[in-house]
């Protein structure tokens, strides 16, 4: 801050504003406007006048969402459409009810993991037992791709 901020304040000249100016020189009237005080007849015309305009806005625009609403019906058909799968699954009325097909479902899915579990289990039993390599040297695996032969035993 500078030492003599406090003396450094900007003041304005003491001069009227354009507008006092202008106010001298033309004479102002100020006149108060009463409101005019309308009779009961006058307010119920007004109100209703109002409220008719109000309604046949809402009724045209009701007017024209109905027939955007009917052109949208037009359009629509109210048929289902299934896909094959569906078709194949309500033609099939030989498995049963619903509840019977259920469980039947899920006897076949747990048969079908019971049967991939016993695969994957066997396969890792296989990886797990030693295969002794029959190669042993060229001369032996020369003999056995002669002869059609396995190079490793299973």
């Amino acid at each position: 801050y500078d030492e003599g901020y406090e003396d450094s304040r900007v003041e304005l000249p003491n001069r009227p504003t354009p507008y006092e100016v202008w106010a001298a020189k033309n004479e102002v009237t100020k006149v108060e406007k009463k409101p005019k005080k309308m009779k009961d007849a006058e307010w119920d015309g007004l109100v209703e006048r109002l409220h008719g305009t109000k309604r046949s806005k809402e009724s045209t625009i009701k007017q024209q969402q109905n027939r955007e609403l009917a052109e949208q019906l037009r359009e629509l058909h109210f048929k289902p459409t299934l896909n094959d799968n569906s078709r194949r699954i309500a033609a099939d009325t030989k498995r049963g009810p619903m509840l019977r097909r259920m469980e039947m479902d899920l006897e076949v899915r747990e048969k079908k993991l019971q049967q991939k579990r016993e695969e994957q289990l066997e396969e890792e039993i296989k990886e797990l037992q030693p295969k002794p390599n029959l190669e042993g040297s060229k001369q032996s695996l020369k003999y056995l791709k002669q002869a059609n032969k396995p190079t490793q035993r299973s």
